[in-house]
C-alpha cells in the first residue's frame, strides 16, 4: 500500500476504521479538497459555457379567455416564491441583501411594482405557450 495508508490503501492503521492513520488522513484531506476544487472548476466552466436553448414559442398566440389564467398564475408564482424565501429565512426588507436574507418583494402579490409583477406575467406566458406548443389543450372545467 501507498505510505501513510494501511492496509488495502485505506487510510487507518490495521484496517481499523476506529484508528485513523495521520498520515492517510492528510492524504484523504487532500485529496478531497482536490476534488473538491476539480468539482467546482467543472460546475463553474459549464456554467460559463452554458448556452440555454428555450424551446421557441414565438409562433404561439394565447387565446384571450387565458388572459384571466395568467395573472392567476402569475400570483401564485409569486406566492410560491415567496413562501420558498421565508422558508429559506428571508424577511421583508426595503432592499435586498442577500446575507441579512432581506428582500423588498416578500409582500403581496398585489403590492409589487408593475415591474416584477411583469416578470412574474411573462413566466406565466411562457409556461402556458410552452404546454400549448407540445400538443396540449387548456380549457376551464
Amino acid at each position: 500500500s501507498a505510505p501513510g495508508l494501511g492496509p488495502g490503501g485505506r487510510p487507518f492503521e490495521s484496517g481499523r476504521p476506529d484508528k485513523v492513520n495521520e498520515r492517510g488522513a492528510l492524504r484523504c484531506a487532500y485529496f478531497l479538497s482536490f476534488l473538491s476544487r476539480n468539482v467546482r472548476y467543472k460546475c463553474y466552466m459549464q456554467a460559463i459555457n452554458y448556452i440555454p436553448q428555450p424551446i421557441d414559442t414565438n409562433d404561439v398566440s394565447l387565446p384571450e379567455e387565458l388572459e384571466s389564467l395568467v395573472e392567476q398564475m402569475s400570483k401564485n408564482v409569486h406566492e410560491v416564491w415567496a413562501a420558498t424565501r421565508i422558508a429559506q429565512g428571508w424577511t421583508y426588507g426595503s432592499q435586498r441583501n442577500d446575507e441579512k436574507k432581506t428582500h423588498p418583494c416578500l409582500v403581496p402579490y398585489e403590492e409589487l411594482p408593475e415591474s416584477e409583477r411583469e416578470y412574474d406575467r411573462n413566466t406565466s406566458i411562457g409556461t402556458l405557450k410552452l404546454i400549448m406548443k407540445l400538443g396540449f389543450t387548456i380549457s376551464k372545467p
